[in-house]
């Protein structure tokens, strides 16, 4: 078995690739993850929301009469980090906006967390290919355990010194 140098493990230039297809794997997913909990999370709360504001819309109450509060710990901080994640630099004003008035924010939330899961999932599928194609093309050389002794061993043997004296003794 291959001996564990630690943190500074020697590795050739196709586990190299192969460790990056790994983790950039591992991170959308974790996205995909991330957004679809919280999606199931937001959506019933979404249709909660939803329902009161078509009975006032079916009561003729003007609209955000009914006041709707989160309850405390609805949504936990991955929920809110995902949240915050879709809306990039705008997401703790979304997330303020959600607090004051969820009725009117959490419709729009949902869909964004929906419209977010399709473009990650298409973007997965996309990147699949190229990942897949990198696996291939690295997957016999991320083998190669011995490469790095290979090579110390390789410029010994061609070390210009060496060559020079050997000539000068075989000449």
């Amino acid at each position: 078995p291959e001996e564990y140098d630690g943190p500074d493990v020697r590795q050739n230039e196709y586990e190299k690739n192969m460790f990056m297809v790994e983790d950039e794997r591992f991170e959308v997913d974790m996205a995909i993850e991330r957004n679809a909990t919280a999606m199931r999370q937001v959506e019933p709360i979404a249709e909660e929301v939803t329902q009161l504001r078509e009975n006032e819309e079916k009561d003729g109450q003007p609209i955000g009469r009914m006041t709707y509060k989160l309850r405390q710990r609805q949504l936990n901080a991955n929920h809110i980090n995902a949240i915050a994640r879709i809306y990039g630099d705008f997401g703790d004003e979304v997330l303020q906006h959600l607090v004051r008035n969820p009725v009117a924010v959490l419709p729009i939330v949902y869909q964004r967390l929906r419209q977010k899961d399709l473009e990650w999932c298409k973007a997965k599928k996309d990147m699949s290919k190229r990942w897949n194609g990198l696996c291939e093309d690295n997957y016999e050389g991320s083998l190669d355990v011995l490469c790095h002794d290979n090579k110390k061993d390789l410029e010994k043997c061609i070390n210009e010194r060496r060559m020079t004296k050997e000539l000068k003794n075989a000449g």
